[in-house]
């Protein structure tokens, strides 16, 4: 890379965080995108100095635009959009519908990503296989990285701004954002090919569970509008028992 990088951004993804870097050479109109380090995209002569180049990000090939607009003069200001979105909001948007950990396993780092609305599991950029169940309390998705046991428990918060809350157990500790080691190794003691026969549709149904959340916190708010203290503790009760059902779900 020479000295004509004008623009740098992070695009955290599923399989992993790109680096993404832009070189722009306003004399020749030179553009060259190099993600990781490693050369995407070059052009090295470019009569039109603004503009736009479209090129593709990460094992998903996610879409990605880099956007060339002069200012004043010889100025030009960099935008990087991601599937059509600012990288702001494409990260905001990241941050609501998946959740990242951070780890280390035997001197090895691992990044583990949770997408939210498909409940897909992520490892250093490969999608792997889990098993989910149904608990009193939520849902666990169970997988393995390395003879390690993995664990990512759904809870629900009782507040309508965090909804359902998910944390990372592994070998039974609970992991916030990043830990350097971990006590004695584990091995799963449970039926593996039995698991991942019902694994699509148990996920299939821990995602209903989900997206019944905000409807159930949606009428505990109508209920502070009742007046009858009476038929809003009725009214409660059934609403409580729904919940509860859902928590039922399958392997019940």
């Amino acid at each position: 890379m020479s000295g004509d990088i004008v623009g740098a951004w992070d695009v955290s993804l599923s399989d992993g965080v790109y680096r993404t870097e832009f070189e722009h050479g306003t004399t020749t109109g030179k553009r060259v995108i190099y993600i990781n380090g490693k050369e995407v995209l070059r052009r090295d002569w470019m009569f039109k100095l603004v503009g736009k180049e479209t090129f593709l990000v990460g094992n998903t090939d996610t879409k990605a635009t880099i956007s060339i607009e002069a200012i004043t003069g010889f100025s030009y200001e960099y935008t990087l959009e991601i599937n059509g979105k600012s990288l702001q909001t494409f990260l905001d948007n990241r941050a609501k519908v998946s959740k990242t950990w951070v780890l280390k396993l035997g001197g090895v780092d691992y990044r583990i990503v949770l997408e939210k609305d498909t409940m897909e599991v992520w490892c250093n950029g490969q999608k792997i296989e889990t098993m989910g169940e149904f608990t009193e309390n939520g849902s666990e998705t169970h997988f393995a990285v390395e003879n390690h046991e993995c664990c990512i428990k759904a809870t629900s918060s009782g507040r309508k701004r965090n909804g359902i809350v998910h944390s990372l157990l592994v070998d039974g500790i609970r992991i916030e954002e990043a830990i350097d080691s971990f006590g004695r190794d584990h091995i799963a003691n449970m039926n593996y090919q039995q698991h991942l026969a019902n694994s699509a549709a148990i996920r299939a149904e821990i995602q209903r569970f989900e997206s019944v959340h905000p409807n159930i916190y949606s009428i505990y708010e109508l209920l502070e509008r009742v007046e009858d203290p009476l038929l809003q503790n009725q009214i409660r009760e059934h609403v409580i028992a729904i919940e509860g059902k859902g928590n039922m779900g399958v392997g019940n």
